[in-house]
């Protein structure tokens, strides 16, 4: 990754504090350390410190970011309930933060804990070599219909219905800020893709289901 993408590149981390039905997740301990940790320690290791926050309505997230050295964005209530969407989020924190000196800005959501570097440099030279206005992560795997999409031949979502269905995993997001800004979506219609077929990559927790995988596979939390 070139240091000139890295100085340009925001990387937004969301975790509100409640959580329908795994209460208080994005802080629940898993290998010694709240669950939010690995994503952050993830963030540390991969882009600017200084470049990196996190937005929440939770103190005690607040206190897990200072203790971690990383930036944090007081999240107001009307974003952080259950009908809270993602993309009114990220607004309110590039309005926060005064984001004119940045072009880029990544997601990384906790309950997506098990992350590749690998995939990320992927993700990364995608987005540049072709200067896309967006990609993101899909796994082949359907939990239900929540986020599926088809993809074409070209590695993009489509409306056409395809042989290949896909759900968006969550797991990395990556967008010009100039893009989102003006069309209020966090990623385009057919947008490019990035398939991860690691299974423990493509874990995004969001039932108990999830979290005993989680707790079956913690071990390799920071290693794959």
């Amino acid at each position: 990754m070139s240091n000139e993408f890295l100085r340009k590149t925001l990387c937004l981390i969301p975790a509100r504090k409640s959580s329908k039905r795994i209460k208080k997740k994005n802080k629940k301990i898993i290998n010694g350390k709240p669950l939010i940790a690995w994503t952050i320690e993830f963030a540390k290791n991969n882009f600017k410190p200084d470049n990196i926050y996190v937005s929440s309505d939770d103190e005690d997230i607040l206190k897990i970011s200072r203790k971690k050295k990383v930036n944090f964005i007081k999240r107001p209530k009307k974003f952080s309930n259950s009908r809270s969407k993602s993309i009114d989020v990220v607004k309110h924190f590039l309005n926060k933060i005064k984001s004119n000196n940045f072009e880029n800005i990544i997601l990384l959501q906790p309950t997506s804990p098990f992350r590749r570097q690998k995939t990320l440099k992927k993700i990364i030279s995608t987005y540049i070599r072709n200067n896309l206005n967006s990609i993101v992560t899909v796994s082949k795997n359907i939990k239900d219909k929540k986020n599926r999409f088809y993809i074409d031949e070209s590695f993009r979502l489509c409306r056409k219905k395809t042989n290949l269905i896909v759900r968006i995993n969550g797991n990395l997001y990556l967008t010009k800020i100039k893009y989102l800004e003006k069309f209020s979506r966090i990623y385009e219609k057919n947008s490019k893709v990035c398939i991860t077929n690691n299974t423990l990559e493509s874990l995004d927790i969001d039932i108990n289901k999830d979290w005993t995988f989680l707790k079956k596979n913690k071990m390799y939390l920071g290693l794959i």
